[in-house]
């Protein structure tokens, strides 16, 4: 083979002529010594450099044809022909010149140019313009090769190492790091992708910057390969993450101090994204009841009761679009028990677990609605009872002036001259009735009072049961045949066994107020009365077939100033506190008070007090008779008053009797007197006197007389007095308003 000097000075191939001669040069050499990306650039029109090859057949210049798809001169020249200039003279136009027979071809003549300038010119722009492209990106491009050295890294990824280039160049890309075992790790998985043991993905590196701060950096790979499709190396596109990282590891700790916070809270928390629960917390498991399980993954509405599902609903729709919080509501949720409960419901968006969602605060109010309701309830009673007290008040005014219009007419009646002696006995009965209907609604209003003061006492004492019946009954029966009601008792236990301990007064007070209301209502039919034996109870009972009450009206009847009627136009007086009043008798007594009753047809009042079954021995009282049997002389009797009416009303009691009456006006009075008059035989103590009252009095008078019959004599007649006088050392009492034959009997009992 021959080639010109051309080809050896000008191509830059690097071989000399002695080297390339006789050689195979497209076996051996043809592809390593010439620069160019295909074999089509060596045959472009340029300068020719001439390789002349010798050949021995045909077949080998076909063999050799693919090389050069290109050449499209061939001249075949025989042995006698002329050889061409193989030096300096073939033509520009000409690319191989065959020489040789038609037959066999013992040389050829290749024209080759040298393309290294315009290869260079092209990649040198091609360089320029990818060079630029890498260099504006805003990413680090780092490319290192199957050692790991790094070959290549752009200006973005000198501004995120702070590195010049010589620095980075021929390091291997493990240098960079920090820590020994994340460079080892970053090693080995390094050596891995390039061994194809694993394939390239994104790696985390915390990297060390020359001035010892540490970054991290996230890495993004993929292989580098030649045309053949050999690796040879990694490119990596690099990004700065030292904020995002630390910003999520600040979020991170953020929502596990949240959690941790919403975990520990005293109050029930649950957080749902978009309805789903997500978190629950302990406190909210125990309102709610359950377990965890039961509520984590599933809607919030199956815990709330249906009628808000549609408010949750809208509530859930607006927090998609605001980040505010939700105005505070009331909703009812369902424990897991069944059971509901009332509940406020604060409603704030959050970041938990790295997503949106709503915060919700449970806070338990049955109670407080409980209390609400009962407040208002307790603000409408108060308002109910306001207009009680007013109709009241109204009607009082209307049964204390009707009795009043008795009294004191009929008493002026009294006066006209000529009257025959049965209208003066039926006008002195008339106020009879009117005064005992007054004195009526006195105690009732002193009973009322006392009962809202709470200072209703009973004084239980061995009570015949019987006796009281039967007392009722005589003072019922006169008023039972003017009305032509047929009035009955039924009394269950004999007479020596029907004793219990009781408050007897206020046991007929009871009993007296039933039966009252038994004749009040009842026009026409019967009106029974009595007791029943229940096991540790005796039940009370007024049957009547009277009017009855209407079962909406049932449970307020025991009301204090509750009456039916309240208008102008009413059928029946009273004053509307016999029930409220005998309600709180009976529960002061230990029992219960109740009613059956029938609109039409009548009522059945039952009242229960405690019983024993057993006998109680009853103290027999003494026959008492009456002063006007036996006269009583040269006696003196103190009169303890100061009240001028009271004092001449007990002074003409005793006005046709020798019994001399004196009188003091306070209790040190009394005392004084005493002390100086030795003749007094007894003294009628009232309670409630100016300067010293009965009781004081009472005291220091039995310490200078201790044998002197003291009475006490007061207007308060309520259970308890007689005992407070008896206490202070009197030997009986006597209430106020005084009759005139029991006042008798008792100083006839004790002089």
């Amino acid at each position: 083979m021959g080639i010109n000097l051309y080809f050896i000075d000008n191509t830059g191939c690097g071989w000399n002529k002695d080297e390339l001669v006789n050689h195979k040069l497209i076996a051996d050499h043809s592809i390593n010594c010439i620069p160019c990306s295909s074999i089509d650039d060596i045959m472009q029109p340029a300068i020719p450099h001439i390789i002349l090859l010798t050949f021995h057949t045909l077949s080998e210049v076909n063999a050799i044809n693919p090389l050069f798809p290109n050449v499209k001169n061939i001249i075949l020249c025989c042995e006698e022909d002329d050889q061409p200039n193989q030096e300096n003279n073939l033509p520009e136009n000409i690319y191989a010149l065959f020489i040789g027979t038609h037959t066999k071809v013992k040389e050829i003549c290749v024209a080759i140019r040298n393309c290294a300038n315009t290869i260079e010119l092209k990649a040198s722009e091609n360089y320029e313009i990818l060079n630029e492209a890498l260099n504006k990106s805003p990413y680090g491009i780092q490319i290192a090769n199957n050692q790991g050295i790094i070959t290549f890294h752009n200006q973005a990824h000198k501004q995120i190492f702070h590195y010049q280039q010589d620095d980075v160049s021929r390091k291997y890309v493990w240098d960079l790091i920090h820590d020994p075992n994340e460079k080892h790790e970053y090693k080995k998985y390094y050596q891995a992708i390039i061994a194809h043991e694993t394939e390239p993905g994104v790696y985390f590196i915390h990297d060390l910057l020359p001035d010892g701060n540490v970054i991290i950096t996230q890495h993004v790979w993929n292989y580098v390969k030649n045309k053949n499709n050999q690796v040879t190396g990694i490119f990596s596109i690099i990004s700065d993450r030292t904020e995002q990282v630390e910003a999520e590891q600040n979020l991170e700790a953020s929502e596990e101090r949240n959690r941790t916070l919403i975990d520990q809270l005293p109050e029930a928390l649950v957080v749902h994204k978009q309805g789903i629960v997500v978190f629950i917390n302990p406190i909210a498991i125990k309102l709610l009841g359950g377990r965890e399980e039961d509520y984590i993954g599933k809607s919030v509405l199956q815990f709330i009761a249906e009628e808000y599902h549609e408010l949750v609903k809208q509530r859930l729709a607006i927090s998609k679009q605001s980040t505010k919080p939700l105005p505070i509501v009331e909703e009812k949720l369902i424990k897991s028990n069944g059971e509901t409960m009332d509940v406020e419901i604060t409603s704030v968006p959050i970041r938990f677990e790295n997503e949106d969602c709503s915060l919700v605060m449970l806070r338990d109010i049955t109670e407080h609605k409980r209390i609400q309701k009962e407040l208002i309830e307790s603000k409408e009673k108060a308002e109910e009872a306001d207009s009680l007290k007013s109709a009241f008040l109204a009607n009082m005014s209307h049964e204390i002036r009707t009795p009043m219009n008795g009294i004191i007419g009929f008493s002026d009646m009294l006066k006209q001259p000529g009257l025959d002696h049965d209208k003066r006995l039926y006008y002195t009965d008339i106020i009879k009735k009117s005064c005992h209907q007054l004195l009526t609604i006195i105690n009732d209003i002193v009973d009322i009072s006392k009962i809202e003061s709470g200072q209703v006492e009973v004084y239980p004492e061995n009570t015949n049961i019987n006796e009281v019946m039967n007392e009722l009954y005589k003072l019922f029966q006169p008023l039972a045949e003017s009305k032509k009601i047929d009035l009955s008792v039924s009394n269950e236990l004999p007479d020596h066994a029907c004793v219990a301990h009781t408050d007897t007064v206020r046991l007929k007070q009871v009993l007296n107020n039933l039966l009252g209301n038994a004749f009040k209502f009842t026009k026409e039919g019967r009106i029974v009365f009595g007791y029943q034996i229940k096991p540790e109870a005796i039940w009370f009972f007024v049957e009547d077939t009277g009017i009855g009450i209407h079962e909406k009206n049932i449970s307020v009847i025991f009301e204090r100033f509750r009456q039916l009627e309240m208008n102008a136009t009413r059928n029946y007086g009273g004053n509307g506190l016999g029930l409220s009043i005998s309600k709180a008798l009976v529960e002061k007594l230990g029992g219960n008070i109740w009613v059956h009753s029938t609109l039409s047809k009548g009522s059945t009042f039952y009242f229960s007090i405690p019983y024993e079954n057993q006998p109680i021995k009853m103290e027999t009282k003494k026959q008492q008779e009456s002063l006007a049997d036996t006269k009583i002389t040269h006696k003196t009797i103190l009169v303890a008053e100061d009240e001028d009416i009271n004092f001449l009303f007990i002074k003409e009691i005793f006005s046709d009797s020798e019994i001399e009456i004196i009188r003091a006006i306070n209790g040190k009075e009394a005392v004084d007197m005493i002390r100086e008059n030795k003749s007094i035989s007894l003294v009628l103590m009232d309670i409630k006197m100016p300067v010293m009252d009965g009781y004081e009095a009472t005291k220091q008078i039995k310490s200078i007389r201790n044998n002197l019959p003291i009475l006490a004599q007061t207007a308060y007649a309520m259970s308890g007095d007689k005992e407070k006088a008896l206490n202070a050392g009197c030997d009986d009492y006597i209430s106020k308003p005084i009759k005139k034959h029991e006042i008798l009997n008792k100083v006839k009992e004790y002089i």
